[in-house]
């Protein structure tokens, strides 16, 4: 087999890998910046044949980084923590979407880790991978051209899941029976939600579907615009492929 070179990897990748190194070396926030260098390294295909000469070739203390690096990762879901997972293949609409949920009101104590992953082989692998990526307790699942606009929505799922911790995942839209086709929106029974739709930089078009006349309401699927969870389960690549 051919042995590979780090400088194979694009230059503002291994910029960036750089960066990570160092902060990790110097204990800035160690714990997301671990979940950053693993995601690089998995997007680029760079695994320990290229990464630990690279180690030794950009960090200052290639000892301490490769110290770090050999502990195990502790398993405890963080509270204060959630994490955004979004598949990326443009950045300039995944530029738009992080604006607006930069400006979301959080309780004081949360923090927002964003997590892009690039080059998934399907949204599930990439969902998986952005999940096993952190140890936040809440993490949101969004497509990379989903603007929120509601500022409060954040804090109002939050205070929905620690109401009702039976509660798994919350989205923006759903149906109450999922069809046999597997389409939520193609179904006789209820449909909940709505959303404003771009279709083109001239004209936005409204989706309404039956308002919630609760605090949620339960259904068998959500659109997958936007999912926020309490729990992890797997996603099932193998069996969503696209």
């Amino acid at each position: 087999m051919e042995e590979r070179s780090f400088t194979e990897i694009p230059l503002t990748i291994r910029q960036e890998l750089a960066y990570v190194l160092r902060r990790i070396e110097n204990d800035l926030d160690v714990e997301k910046n671990m979940g950053r260098l693993w995601r690089l390294c998995a997007n680029y295909r760079m695994e320990g044949d290229l990464l630990i000469p690279f180690i030794k070739s950009a960090a200052l203390n290639p000892d301490k980084v490769l110290r770090v690096l050999a502990q195990p990762v502790p398993d405890v879901p963080d509270e204060k923590r959630i994490a955004v997972i979004t598949c990326v293949n443009d950045d300039r609409k995944y530029e738009e979407t992080l604006l607006y949920l930069e400006r979301c009101s959080l309780p004081d104590d949360m923090k927002m880790e964003f997590i892009p992953i690039y080059h998934a082989k399907s949204m599930a692998s990439g969902y998986q991978e952005g999940m096993a990526s952190s140890r936040a307790k809440y993490k949101i699942y969004i497509h990379q051209d989903l603007c929120l606009v509601e500022k409060e929505a954040l804090r109002i799922m939050l205070g929905i899941f620690q109401a009702h911790p039976e509660i798994g995942m919350i989205g923006f839209a759903g149906c109450e029976h999922l069809s046999p086709s597997g389409l939520w929106y193609d179904t006789a029974e209820t449909r909940y939600g709505v959303a404003l739709q771009a279709v083109s930089p001239e004209e936005i078009v409204r989706l309404y579907f039956s308002e919630t006349k609760k605090e949620f309401e339960p259904v068998e699927a959500i659109d997958g615009i936007f999912m926020m969870t309490q729990y992890d389960v797997p996603w099932r690549e193998d069996v969503f492929r696209g």
